[in-house]
């Protein structure tokens, strides 16, 4: 199995990892070039198969063009991870420059939309394929901390998974995505005391920090032959903390208050 996967310091590396880990030879893209040789230096040295592939997603050419040298280098296309987004920056809606709407949406809507019309017709070809989203909880919820244009755009994705399901599943291809909450990366986690990482530990009942290699787990599984009677789906990664009473109200205390009110 071949697939390409959008990196970044976190959830996007980690997933490359486990899906290689897993036998597929991963194709690592990002508009980094320097983050792209990291991931795929890594990758190589565990002895995995792993192709470089720089570009942004969000422009038109250069996502046709990142999906097409994957399936040539690889010769097929098998998975595709839609990995790469920009939080928002908490600006309250009436006065949030246009420019700063326009460039979420466009990494984190558009970006998957064009990536997916360039792989489907291959997928297709194929009679198989595996789509995976990265969304997050703020889709079906919302994020203080990001903004409406953050939520905005993951609430888009998780309907673009919906509809595009129902579109080509009659190839053997599934759509699904994968809403993180309280995923904290790297460099998150090096600004926290051990104190302030136990305390996000404590807002969801299995009482964990949240790690990208979960992500990377349920990436892994979504794209493997057994998940092939799961199609549409938006799945919660949050260690159950949507479902506590309390967690919306102290993620509301906890968010930034400047810009809103």
């Amino acid at each position: 199995m071949s697939g390409v996967a959008e990196v970044g310091p976190g959830i996007g590396s980690e997933i490359a990892h486990r899906l290689g880990s897993q036998g597929a030879r991963v194709a690592v893209n990002d508009v980094d070039a320097d983050a792209v040789a990291r991931c795929v230096e890594e990758l190589r040295g565990q002895g995995l198969d792993a192709f470089a592939v720089t570009g942004s997603v969000a422009d038109p050419q250069q996502s046709s063009d990142i999906v097409k040298r994957t399936a040539e280098h690889f010769g097929r296309l098998d998975i595709l991870v839609n990995n790469a987004a920009r939080g928002g920056k908490a600006i309250a809606v009436e006065r949030m420059p246009l420019e700063e709407w326009q460039a979420t949406v466009d990494l984190n809507l558009t970006g998957p939309f064009l990536m997916s019309k360039a792989a489907v017709p291959i997928m297709r070809g194929q009679r198989y394929g595996r789509i995976i989203n990265i969304s997050s909880i703020a889709g079906p919820r919302v994020s203080f901390s990001n903004g409406a244009d953050y939520s905005a755009t993951k609430a888009g994705l998780e309907g673009l998974t919906r509809h595009l399901s129902t579109e080509i599943g009659r190839y053997g291809i599934t759509v699904n995505a994968i809403c993180c909450g309280g995923i904290m990366k790297p460099a998150r986690k090096a600004k926290r005391t051990a104190a302030e990482v136990q305390e996000g530990a404590a807002r969801n009942p299995v009482l964990l920090i949240g790690e990208p290699v979960y992500i990377g787990w349920m990436a892994a599984w979504l794209a493997s032959r057994e998940a092939a009677f799961i199609t549409g789906q938006s799945i919660a990664v949050d260690g159950g903390s949507t479902i506590l009473p309390g967690y919306f109200n102290a993620y509301i205390a906890g968010a930034p208050k400047k810009d809103f009110g």
